[in-house]
C-alpha cells in the first residue's frame, strides 16, 4: 500500500505544480496586455486616461502631455499654464484668453478655418470652462475645452482626421471627462 499512496502523492504534487505554473502564465501573459487597459498619463497637478492602445508622449514641460491613438488619427494634447486674474475679473481675464486661443487658431491654420463660437459656462464648483470646435481641412477636425480651476488654466485640444465632428464631440468629452486632478 505504501507504493500506492506514494505514487499518488508524487502526481498530486506534479498537478498542483502545473496548475501554478498554467496560473501564473496566464497572469503573465492573459491579465489583459497593455493594450487593452487605459494610459493614465500624469500632469502637473492631475492625470488623464486614453483609451487601450494610446501612447503617451514625453516632451520635456511637465505641464504638457500629448497622447496619439494606436492608428495615428486622433491626438489630444492637455496644457497646464499658470492662471492668476490680474486687475481685471476672472471671468474677463478667462474670456480674454479664450479670444486670443481662437486668433491663434486662426492665424495659425495651414488652410481655411471654420471656428465655432466659443460656449462658456461654470461648473458648480466654480470652474470655468469654454468650448469650441472646428475643422480646417476636409478631414481635420478638432474639439477644444478651456478651464479655469482655482490659479491654474487648462486646456484641452483633441484633434482627428477621419471622423465626423460627432465622432470627436463624443470621443473627446469621454476622455476630457477623465481628468482628475490633485
Amino acid at each position: 500500500m505504501q507504493p500506492f499512496w506514494n505514487g499518488l502523492a508524487v502526481a498530486a504534487i506534479v498537478a498542483s505544480g502545473i496548475v501554478v505554473a498554467a496560473l501564473i502564465w496566464r497572469f503573465l501573459t492573459d491579465s489583459r496586455s497593455q493594450d487593452d487597459r487605459a494610459q493614465i498619463l500624469s500632469f502637473e497637478g492631475g492625470s488623464i486616461a486614453f483609451p487601450p492602445g494610446w501612447k503617451g508622449i514625453r516632451g520635456s514641460d511637465p505641464g504638457r502631455v500629448v497622447a496619439r491613438s494606436s492608428d495615428n488619427e486622433m491626438q489630444a494634447t492637455i496644457s497646464i499654464l499658470d492662471f492668476s486674474p490680474t486687475t481685471s475679473s476672472e471671468e474677463e481675464r478667462f474670456t480674454d484668453l479664450v479670444e486670443r486661443r481662437l486668433e491663434a487658431e486662426r492665424k495659425g491654420a495651414k488652410a481655411d478655418v471654420t471656428i465655432s463660437g466659443p460656449e462658456f459656462g461654470r461648473h458648480p464648483d466654480g470652474t470655468l470652462i469654454a468650448t469650441y470646435e472646428g475643422h480646417d481641412a476636409p478631414s481635420r477636425r478638432f474639439y477644444s475645452k478651456m478651464l479655469v480651476r482655482k490659479d491654474t488654466l487648462l486646456l484641452f485640444y483633441f484633434e482627428t482626421v477621419g471622423h465626423n465632428q460627432e465622432e470627436l464631440r463624443t470621443i473627446a468629452t469621454e476622455i476630457f471627462d477623465t481628468i482628475s486632478f490633485d
